[in-house]
């Protein structure tokens, strides 16, 4: 490993956050704006690959890039994915196994405590799951959509911004 393959300010994920915060987050902290710059980062070598714009917080298959990326260990970077979810359940830890396990369980869009994201701003990974309809330590609604626009807010928003609509 070479020093300029990991991102010059890393940090661990915060309490039950997706990777795709997490990404976002570090790549905010890294002066990226663009997901393709992160792409390169996190698949060295694949052009064309759109990895950021499609992340759904289910165990990459290059983990060891984003290891090396983002200095974190392996388990620490998959406990901000589904992936804990599936072994503790006795399932096949792949990211399509989980993805089919997890069918119709994960919204494909951001939902979030607008409280929680006031106090820190990162998104949970339970927020995730379309039956949690209450924030469990604000008790108030989990927000689906846009409250300008009322569309669904992507996983990965431009600029990697917290709470930002694409439109």
């Amino acid at each position: 490993m070479f020093y300029f393959d990991t991102l010059p300010i890393h940090f661990p994920p915060k309490r039950l956050e997706s990777l795709s915060s997490y990404l976002a987050r570090l790549a905010r902290a890294n002066l990226l704006t663009a997901p393709c710059q992160m792409n390169y980062l996190l698949l060295p070598g694949k052009k064309g690959e759109k990895y950021i714009q499609r992340m759904d917080d289910y165990p990459p298959l290059m983990i060891e890039n984003m290891v090396r990326c983002t200095g974190q260990s392996r388990e620490t970077l998959l406990s901000a994915t589904f992936y804990p979810i599936a072994v503790n359940l006795g399932r096949n830890p792949h990211p399509q196994a989980i993805g089919r396990f997890l069918k119709g369980s994960i919204a494909g869009h951001l939902r979030y405590c607008p409280k929680c994201l006031e106090e820190d701003p990162y998104y949970r990974l339970p927020w995730r799951f379309v039956s949690l309809k209450i924030c469990p330590e604000h008790a108030c609604m989990i927000q689906e959509r846009c409250p300008a626009c009322g569309k669904p807010l992507p996983l990965v928003a431009p600029g990697f911004q917290v709470n930002m609509c694409a439109s």
